[in-house]
C-alpha cells in the first residue's frame, strides 16, 4: 500500500485497507442584523473574500443563539435585540472551505457599529443594493429573509435606576424631546407588584371583575386594554405583540432584561451603579448622571433631557422625520 493512501486515510487494522474517516458537518451561525431599515453586512479579511453576515463556529458547549451574540459582539461591537431563529442552511456546497451547517439568526442591533475579530470592515446595507461578492450562500440567506419579512418590532431601550434617582422624570422628559424629533414612542412601566388602573363601578371594571380574561375599552381617542394572566410575559414579547405601530420603546425598569441600557445616576442616592461594579452589565450603553464618573460607557448629562433623546436617536439608528426649518 502506497504511503499516499496511508496518509489520506484511517487503516483498518484487520485487512489493511484504507477506510475513509467518517465527518459530520461543523455547526455555524449567521445573524441578519437590524440596524433601522438596513442590515449589517462584514467585510471579510480571510478567504473567501467579500462580504457576508456576521457569524462564525460555534464552540463546543456552546448553544447556537449564545454563538450568535458572541459572534456578533465580536465581529460588529453590537448588542442584540429580539434575537430569533430564521432558518438552517445546509448544502453541502454552501462554503467552499467544508461543509457547514448555518443556523441562521435575525436580531435588532444596538450600540456602535465597529468591524473587529476576523472583519476587516463592516457597513449598512439596504436589502435592495447590496454589495458584490456575497460570500457562501449568504445572498440567498437575504433573498429568504426579503421574502419573509417577519413582524415589525421595533427598537427598545429601558431606563433603569435604584429607587429615588429621578428616572420617572428624566424618562417624562425625555419622552417628549423624542416626541418633538416626530418619533411614534411607546412606553412600558415594570411594576413588580399588582396594580390596578380601572375604576370601581365603571362598566370595564365589571366585566374585569365578573371573571373576563381580556378586556378592552375603546373610544375614538385611545383604547386600553386589560388582560389577566398567571406571570407577566418576556418583554421582547410585549414589545412584539403590542408595539408592531411604532418607531421605538422606551422602558422604565426591566433592569434583569437583556434590552440595551441608560442608567440613570444621582450623587447624592448612590455612589454606585447597578450596570456597573458587581454586576457588569454588558447591555449598558450609557449612564446619565449629575456628577462625573468615571466609565467605560459614554456619559450624559441628567440634568440635559435633549442630550439623553439625542443620544438614543443615535444609538438605536432611529430616522427621525423632523424637517429642520429653513
Amino acid at each position: 500500500m502506497s504511503e499516499s493512501k496511508k496518509h489520506n486515510g484511517l487503516i483498518c487494522p484487520h485487512c489493511d485497507k484504507v477506510v475513509s474517516p467518517y465527518r459530520n458537518p461543523t455547526p455555524t451561525v449567521d445573524i441578519i442584523i437590524r440596524v433601522g431599515d438596513k442590515v449589517v453586512l462584514i467585510e471579510r479579511k480571510n478567504e473567501p473574500h467579500g462580504w457576508a453576515l456576521p457569524g462564525g463556529f460555534v464552540d463546543y458547549g456552546e448553544s447556537f443563539e449564545t454563538a450568535a451574540v458572541r459572534e456578533a459582539q465580536e465581529e460588529t461591537g453590537l448588542i442584540l435585540q429580539n434575537l430569533k431563529q430564521f432558518g438552517a442552511y445546509s448544502d453541502p456546497s454552501r462554503d467552499p472551505r467544508q461543509h457547514n451547517v448555518s443556523v441562521v439568526f435575525s436580531a435588532e442591533g444596538c450600540g456602535e457599529l465597529i468591524a473587529g475579530d476576523d472583519a476587516g470592515g463592516a457597513a449598512l446595507f439596504d436589502l435592495d443594493a447590496l454589495p458584490e461578492p456575497l460570500c457562501f450562500d449568504h445572498g440567498q440567506i437575504l433573498a429568504d429573509y426579503r421574502a419573509r419579512q417577519p413582524q415589525k418590532v421595533p427598537p427598545a431601550i429601558s431606563f433603569v435606576a435604584k429607587s429615588g434617582t429621578g428616572k420617572t422624570t428624566l424618562l417624562e422628559q425625555v419622552l417628549r424631546e423624542l416626541k418633538s424629533k416626530g418619533l411614534k414612542v411607546g412606553a412600558i412601566k415594570h411594576d413588580a407588584h399588582r396594580f390596578d388602573i380601572d375604576h370601581p363601578g365603571k362598566d370595564s371594571f365589571r366585566f374585569t371583575a365578573a371573571g373576563a380574561d381580556t378586556m378592552l375599552i375603546s373610544s375614538p381617542a385611545k383604547l386600553a386594554l386589560v388582560k389577566q394572566h398567571d406571570a407577566s410575559p418576556p418583554i421582547d414579547t410585549i414589545i412584539a405583540t403590542y408595539f408592531g405601530d411604532v418607531d421605538l420603546v422606551v422602558t422604565e425598569g426591566f433592569k434583569k432584561s437583556g434590552l440595551p441600557k441608560i442608567e440613570v445616576h444621582r450623587a447624592e442616592r448612590s455612589p454606585t451603579l447597578l450596570c456597573r461594579g458587581e454586576n457588569h452589565d454588558a447591555s449598558l450603553l450609557a449612564v446619565a448622571s449629575d456628577a462625573p464618573l468615571t466609565v467605560d460607557v459614554p456619559l450624559l448629562d441628567l440634568n440635559n433631557p435633549a442630550q439623553v433623546a439625542d443620544f438614543v436617536v443615535s444609538a438605536l439608528s432611529l430616522d427621525t422625520k423632523v424637517k429642520k426649518e429653513k
